[in-house]
């Protein structure tokens, strides 16, 4: 049987046949066929005989709990020690805790000074002076142990890191006349050269006359290292964003190597333009830019970049293709567009690490914050769009298609894809523009004003229909009347988003499944660890002036709602940033005085 069932195979195409086979053999040919999620499901729209077989199975379920929780399973090693009971078990424990907030670990680190700082999955890394730090941060449901080591000597004003590529990217600015920077490409065990990179250290000199007030921006994917290098000091000049004449002045160039050769792939004057403000890999030949169009019409567009070989130049106006916002109304300025994704397309566990499961890659949401000033930097307003990862891709022309070699640009206006997304504006129960933590399909928002309350917001399409069925049924059960049409947005989601209902850990035995439970997110029980839960499907309640109210009317993409109880010993009045893994939450405390800093971790 073949791997993938996008195209009608002998076995799909013979459903007669299917039917009439033993059902010990039917469920055999499942289990041992590469399946993915997807092909699961719609195995089990054949017929009744195979959606049986699929629900007889526990391998087959297996698979589609991961795919319903965008999961990856573990290494083939991982797979042959344990058994595909423990692995359910261990996925279904693992949701639990994140839905009620009940961490397993928690740590707390104290510093003089603010660290240099990022968190790759669930690997810490912070530089105080010239000492990085790097944490594994536990997880008791994948398998993985708490670990620690410290890098010494290691002199840089930026850094990134790559845990699956055991790389660390070192950036440094060179005493020199001119802005020219230099990129080390460093092994994460040793601190040493990576013996992947044929030139160790890679260097980019910039035509500007500044000497200060320059900040990094970096991703790894695959064999692509791209460095974002940007100077605010302009941005500060001018107390009147109204009146300012050297917009087109904007330092801001996007530089992409391949860093296994070490050849530039695009480089200055490549990409090269006004307020290249953020960026983030679709995948091995796409770049997503976030950017601001030159005075005086200043406006925030999405552009996706075509990485090229050689050292070429790129205009940001021949992009492959445009995503256009929302208009901004006079005398509103737009000041920035921040694009933020986790994980990395490529991202996967270490070769050291063999971990029960894994986030997928491509499961996860694409959030977009896009700021706005009437006067000055510091009187500005902004808003978040987040939209599916999946949904944002289905816009843009596949790779290695006819499409993809047309040279036509596509431009997509807003209509036709602020559809599927959601807007958030700041309000005392989103702050998500200033404290925003993102992975996978999830992130945390803080609130603005004094609360013991914060949300996790879950964008997972998948258990929201899984949620809406197991409602409908217990309707059902009940002989009470289900709505007749779904709840705004829900019908946007693609049939084979709909999984079948968790099991419960009680009701697994040898390989059956001998029985169903709501998932965790259907209990009506709660206590004071537990989280309140609820699918948010309506229109936003507020929206920026500054955008007129008809273009945020159908900007409600569902998402399940957790609000959580802020611990006791999270003063929250001092929490100045998060950060979230695949199972770490991170808060982030100075002091009253201002002089130290707390950082308080939870490992789920």
């Amino acid at each position: 049987m073949s791997s993938g069932l996008a195209h009608p195979t002998p076995f799909m195409g013979q459903r007669r046949a299917a039917t009439n086979l033993p059902v010990e053999l039917l469920e055999h040919i499942l289990d041992q066929s590469e399946l993915t999620f997807r092909d699961v499901l719609r195995c089990k729209l054949v017929n009744r005989r195979l959606q049986d077989v699929i629900s007889r199975s526990l391998p087959l379920r297996y698979k589609v709990e991961l795919g319903a929780y965008g999961m990856v399973d573990g290494t083939p090693e991982m797979r042959a020690r344990t058994s595909t009971v423990y692995r359910m078990k261990q996925l279904q424990a693992c949701q639990e805790s994140w839905n009620r907030f009940q961490w397993t670990s928690q740590r707390t680190l104290t510093f003089p000074s603010w660290p240099i700082s990022l968190l790759d999955g669930d690997l810490l890394a912070m530089l105080e002076g010239e000492d990085l730090k790097l944490l594994r941060m536990p997880s008791k449901f994948r398998n993985l142990e708490e670990d620690e080591k410290v890098l010494h000597e290691l002199a840089l004003d930026d850094l990134y890191i790559d845990k699956a590529l055991r790389l660390l990217v070192s950036i440094k600015r060179d005493p020199t006349d001119e802005p020219a920077f230099s990129a080390a490409l460093l092994h994460l065990d040793t601190g040493k050269a990576h013996p992947a990179a044929a030139i160790p250290t890679l260097v980019q000199s910039l035509t500007s006359k500044r000497t200060e007030g320059w900040s990094f921006a970096m991703s790894v994917t695959g064999p692509y290292l791209a460095v974002l290098f940007q100077n605010f000091t302009a941005d500060y000049d001018a107390e009147d964003w109204s009146t300012r004449t050297d917009w087109n002045e904007q330092e801001d160039t996007l530089v992409v190597w391949n860093w296994h050769t070490g050849e530039r792939m695009m480089a200055s004057p490549t990409i090269k333009c006004c307020c290249i403000r953020s960026f983030i890999f679709l995948d091995f030949g796409r770049i997503l830019v976030g950017h601001i169009t030159p005075a005086p019409s200043r406006e925030p567009l999405l552009r996706v970049i075509k990485v090229k070989d050689g050292d070429v130049e790129v205009s940001l106006q021949d992009a492959d293709h445009t995503f256009h916002f929302p208009p901004i109304l006079i005398p509103v300025l737009a000041a920035d567009v921040n694009i933020h994704c986790e994980p990395t397309p490529t991202w996967c566990p270490g070769e050291d690490e063999e971990t029960l499961f894994s986030v997928a890659p491509e499961h996860r949401i694409v959030v977009i914050t896009l700021r706005a000033t009437q006067d000055n930097i510091f009187n500005s307003d902004s808003y978040t769009i987040v939209v599916l990862f999946h949904d944002l891709m289905s816009h843009v022309k596949p790779r290695n298609s006819p499409e993809w070699l047309c040279p036509l640009k596509n431009h997509t206006p807003w209509p036709k894809w602020g559809g599927k997304t959601r807007l958030f504006y700041p309000t005392s129960a989103h702050g998500c523009s200033d404290l925003l933590s993102v992975y996978g399909t999830r992130f945390i928002s803080i609130p603005l004003e004094r609360s013991r309350t914060m949300e996790i917001i879950d964008f997972n399409p998948h258990i929201i229909r899984r949620r809406l069925s197991t409602q409908a049924e217990a309707e059902a059960d009940r002989g009470t009347e289900v709505g007749s049409s779904p709840a705004p947005g829900i019908d946007m989601l693609a049939p084979w988003y709909y999984a079948m209902a968790l099991p419960s850990r009680e009701s697994l035995g040898d390989g059956m499944l001998l029985g169903n439970k709501p998932d965790a997110t259907s209990d009506p029980k709660h206590n004071e660890r537990e989280s309140r839960s609820l699918i948010v499907a309506r229109e936003p309640l507020q929206v920026p002036i500054w955008i007129p109210t008809e273009a945020a009317q159908r900007c409600h993409l569902p998402y399940t709602s957790y609000e959580i109880p802020i611990p006791m010993d999270l003063n929250m009045d001092f929490c100045i940033d998060v950060m979230m893994g695949q199972d770490t939450i991170v808060f982030m405390f100075d002091n009253e005085a201002g002089d130290e800093y707390t950082w308080t971790i939870l490992s789920f």
